[in-house]
């Protein structure tokens, strides 16, 4: 966040009443919403803040389609990146309460020709990134060259299939979107279908998420927005093309503000998944030197403004999410934005904490993005 933009959000959030009525609450919610929209930090941004089940406050500001001066809608679709890794961290886990598979099962079991180090990884340390497998988006030039290109699975694994590990798997922690690629072929060869298709039937058509779908089609896709980036001298310019292909299981689902709220509470409010999975999911694991990880599978993990709390982020060019459930309190709160930066997670964290009582809280460290 600039300082200008710092500075007018501590000043709306200072002159706020002790204790904020509940016909107060959607007003100031919606305030921080529109801040982001007038400080130039975001094109548009759509949101849904969510306590015990029930709206708070969800909105939208700014235009969904600059050049066509569409106005930004609270069911415009937008990509979510990394947020798709909760998806696939669900769809995994379906699998295993299915009989499918186990979280134990070696990656060779299912992926056959990926060479050594990596496919001795386990299920479970792909899904929360102790696999040791280098991530393709920090490969450089070699990634993000034919990054606007569509691309098989296939072909995206051949582009990092041969790098050299991070570690030896199980022994450390680096956040990996191959690791979630990968579990897409698992996704596949465990169900027999595509992954995209899985995740639809398992997971979205079940849980009335009609407004998130597999990115990776060529369908045309209603209230779609489109992604911009910030110019140096202010204003916009359209984002360079990434092809949702190239995100697969780690990165290719669009969704809506609604959805996602309603999806990361879902994962705790009568889960899709066994009791087991569920904790599995949820419970970050220690590496061998004891340190505890905040991942769990497809969750990060910490503490805002006192409270345990379960969030993902998600950014490519042109677009930025983020979506955090604190059970504590019940509340969920999911940002959109058709610009990339940081800029969902500052506007759910003032949101949240304006909710909580807490202004000042804030992510301590950014959040995982594909």
């Amino acid at each position: 966040m600039n300082l200008r933009a710092a500075a007018r959000l501590a000043l709306a959030l200072a002159l706020l009443p002790a204790a904020l009525s509940a016909q107060d609450l959607p007003a100031r919610l919606s305030a921080i919403g529109g801040a982001a929209v007038t400080d130039g930090r975001t094109a548009g941004v759509s949101f849904a803040v969510t306590r015990g089940g029930k709206p708070l406050a969800s909105g939208a500001f700014g235009f969904a389609d600059l050049e066509n001066r569409v106005p930004a809608a609270a069911d415009s679709v937008y990509a979510i990146g990394s947020l798709t890794k909760t998806f696939t961290a669900a769809a995994i886990l379906a699998l295993a309460d299915d009989g499918k598979l186990s979280l134990d099962d070696p990656l060779s079991k299912w992926v056959p020709l990926l060479p050594a180090p990596g496919r001795t990884a386990t299920i479970r340390q792909l899904l929360n990134h102790t696999s040791g497998i280098r991530s393709m988006t920090a490969l450089g030039s070699r990634y993000w060259a034919q990054a606007g290109r569509e691309i098989e699975p296939a072909a995206l694994v051949a582009i990092f299939a041969n790098e050299p590990p991070d570690f030896p798997p199980g022994t450390d922690y680096r956040y990996s979107n191959s690791g979630y690629v990968l579990l897409g072929l698992v996704v596949e060869k465990a169900s027999g279908r595509t992954w995209g298709d899985f995740v639809t039937r398992r997971l979205l058509v079940p849980l009335g998420l009609a407004g998130t779908r597999d990115g990776e089609t060529s369908d045309l896709v209603p209230g779609r927005a489109r992604g911009y980036a910030r110019k140096k001298g202010g204003g916009f310019e359209n984002a360079w093309h990434v092809s949702l292909s190239q995100g697969y299981a780690a990165g290719a689902l669009l969704s809506t503000a609604d959805d996602l709220a309603r999806w990361i509470r879902r994962l705790f409010v009568a889960p899709p998944l066994s009791d087991a999975s569920h904790l599995a999911m949820t419970t970050p694991a220690t590496l061998p030197n004891g340190k505890t990880l905040s991942y769990g599978f497809g969750l990060g993990v910490d503490s805002f403004a006192g409270r345990r709390r379960y969030f993902h982020g998600g950014g490519l060019p042109g677009f930025d999410a983020w979506a955090a459930y604190v059970p504590g309190e019940d509340l969920a709160v999911a940002v959109v934005c058709n610009t990339d930066g940081d800029v969902a997670m500052e506007i759910a964290d003032a949101m949240a904490g304006l909710v909580l009582g807490a202004p000042n809280a804030k992510t301590q460290r950014p959040g995982p993005g594909l």
